[in-house]
């Protein structure tokens, strides 16, 4: 079996993002929106922190019905974190179980990317899944375009930074797609009230 260097480094960096998220999670929350801070993440591609909600995209999940229909089952927010269009997004946005058995339903999704604040997303993506673990409640996927609605392969993203240097007292920036909010990205503003340890590290 022979791998080339490009696909090797691609499943590295994987494992290393899946590995990495344990300890991100509990300071950036995913439950339909993404709690951001100017010390957790910072922007790359982008111009200025101001511009950093391009990066923020609505992911609509599709399953079909007995009688293959489309149904609509769930919508979330997530991260693009890498130039070729990986997601970081929740398990439970991309994943619908039977309730008597648990068994995962085949599923689909539609990517939606932030252009404009007062404007709706762009919907002309698809997404297929790359890796996902239930127990951190963590989902990456990777972003395809849908011809001929669009040809786009590089993506604005957030980079995560090393350490977690937030205290309790620093603003705090909330972006994403809750399904309370409107056609537009939802933005509010806050400060960090308290920290909890999770998965081992605070």
């Amino acid at each position: 079996m022979t791998c080339k260097w490009g696909e090797a480094r691609h499943f590295l960096f994987i494992r290393y993002v899946m590995k990495q998220m344990r300890y991100i999670l509990p300071s950036i929350i995913f439950c339909s929106i993404l709690y951001l801070s100017p010390q957790l993440l910072h922007a790359q591609t982008i111009i200025g922190q101001e511009d950093a909600y391009k990066a923020i995209v609505e992911i609509k999940a599709y399953t079909h019905s007995m009688q293959s229909d489309l149904l609509y089952f769930s919508q979330g927010s997530g991260v693009v974190i890498s130039q070729d269009g990986l997601v970081i997004t929740n398990y439970h946005v991309i994943t619908l179980e039977e309730a008597f058995d648990n068994k995962e339903r085949a599923t689909g999704y539609r990517i939606c990317i932030t252009k404009e604040i007062s404007r709706e997303p762009d919907c002309s993506f698809s997404a297929k899944l790359i890796a996902k673990d239930k127990n951190l409640d963590i989902a990456l996927l990777k972003i395809e375009p849908v011809a001929p609605l669009s040809d786009q392969q590089s993506f604005l993203y957030l980079k995560r930074n090393s350490a977690d240097t937030t205290n309790v007292g620093d603003a705090l920036t909330a972006l994403g797609y809750p399904d309370i909010g409107g056609d537009t990205i939802t933005i509010s503003r806050g400060t960090v009230s308290g920290k909890a340890e999770k998965y081992g590290k605070q």
